[in-house]
Formats: structure tokens, C-alpha cells, sequence
């Protein structure tokens, strides 16, 4: 890998998102979530204004942000450096995604400094926001390549989403629910931040989780390659 290609890729990166409102905009709805289930509404549960805030920032940031930067780019015709450039796939997609991943990071931390009570659960956190917000920028990127336009993102990634976000919430439903939910990520992502926050559990205890999702991780990433092959950046 090219360290220099991957710095101008994410150069251009930063460059593209800090005129574009509506990305920005969405890494603040994460701090709203959290904000209002856990400071505003009262006898919240402990931990899930944080959960639920890092959940958001998973699915509605770290698919959405990739998907539209992506989907942008494809319509207003500013791929063709990328396109002509000697960059490797897996270059492209490290400069595009490093961007959301720092982002994220930062954001993860403003969750917690809103949350003020789990600095002691931060290496949990982290091992599970690290995979899970990968495992989700690459179903962005996905959802980014199969789209002709910022609009039709939306469109593409409402399946995805829905249940990537509402399953993890509604796994204690019945049987059939928890089957589907255990199937997603962010099942496994809110598992670990129940472990981690609410029961105290170490790194032991979310191994089996932090596995699912690497797993997970690595199945998006061959489908990612895949698609980048068959559709390029066109």
C-alpha cells in the first residue's frame, strides 16, 4: 500500500466534506440521541443513551457518510483522477474510508465525555466500535458504488439499515427476532456494550461478539472488492 496515494486520497476527503452540510449534519444526530436519552429523559436505563448514541453513529454516520461522499463524487464527475491514477482498489478504499474512521473516533469520544460515567469501560468500547465501524463504511462503500446519485442512496441503504438498527433493539421480542438479530453486526456491537457497560464484563466476554463482527467485517469487504470490480468507480 501506498502511504502517499492514501494521504491524497484522504485529502481530497477532508477537502469535499467540509463543504458538504448535509454529511457534517449527520454526525451530530448520534450527540442528539444521546443527549436526550441520557440526560433528558429520566430513569433511562444506565448506558443506554451512550448505546443507543453509538448505535446511530454506526449505522446512520458510518453507512450513510461513505455512501453519499461516494455517490457525490459519481455525480458531478470527479472520479476520473481516481479512475486514471495508479491507485489500488484497496488504497481507494482506505483514503476514502480513513476520514469517516477518525471521525468516528472522535465522536465516540464525545459520546462518552456526554455520558460522563464509562471511561472505565473505553478498550471494551473501542474493540467494538473499531470493527463495527468498518464492518459499516463498507457496506457504505457498497451502497455508494451501486448508486447513480446521492438520492438513490437513500433508496439502496433504507433495506440495509432498517434492520442493521432496529434488530439489536428488538432481539428480546420472541425467537424469531433474536434469530434475525443475532445475524446482523450491530446486534453483536450492542451486546458488547451491554456486557461492557451494564454488567462490567471484560474482554473475555465479548470475544464471541468481537468475532461475529470480524467476521461480518471480512465478508463486506470480499463483497466490496467484488462490486468494485464488476461496477469501478464509473
Amino acid at each position: 500500500m501506498n502511504v502517499k496515494r492514501v494521504h491524497a486520497i484522504f485529502i481530497k476527503e477532508l477537502q469535499d466534506i467540509r463543504s458538504n452540510l448535509n454529511v457534517l449534519a449527520m454526525f451530530l444526530i448520534p450527540i442528539i440521541f444521546t443527549l436526550i436519552y441520557g440526560k433528558l429523559i429520566p430513569d433511562t436505563p444506565k448506558g443506554f443513551g451512550l448505546g443507543f448514541g453509538l448505535l446511530s453513529l454506526m449505522v446512520m454516520v458510518d453507512m450513510f457518510v461513505p455512501a453519499m461522499l461516494i455517490a457525490e463524487e459519481k455525480e458531478k464527475k470527479t472520479l476520473g483522477v481516481l479512475m486514471l491514477s495508479p491507485a489500488t482498489p484497496l488504497e481507494v478504499f482506505t483514503g476514502k474510508g480513513l476520514l469517516t474512521f477518525v471521525l468516528t473516533l472522535v465522536s465516540t469520544f464525545v459520546l462518552m465525555a456526554i455520558d460522563q460515567n464509562n471511561w472505565e469501560h473505553l478498550a471494551v468500547i473501542l474493540s467494538g466500535t473499531i470493527l463495527t465501524s468498518i464492518t459499516c463504511m463498507f457496506l457504505g462503500m457498497i451502497i455508494g458504488l451501486l448508486s447513480q446519485n446521492q438520492m438513490a442512496t437513500g433508496i439502496i441503504s433504507f433495506p440495509i439499515m432498517l434492520p442493521l438498527y432496529m434488530l439489536p433493539m428488538l432481539s428480546q421480542i420472541g425467537e424469531t427476532m433474536q434469530f434475525l438479530s443475532n445475524l446482523t453486526p450491530t446486534h453483536h456491537y450492542f451486546k458488547i456494550l451491554e456486557l461492557g457497560i451494564d454488567l462490567n464484563k471484560g474482554f473475555a466476554a465479548i470475544l464471541p461478539h468481537l468475532g461475529v463482527i470480524a467476521g461480518s467485517l471480512l465478508m463486506c469487504l470480499a463483497v466490496l472488492l467484488l462490486v468494485y470490480r464488476k461496477r469501478g468507480l464509473e
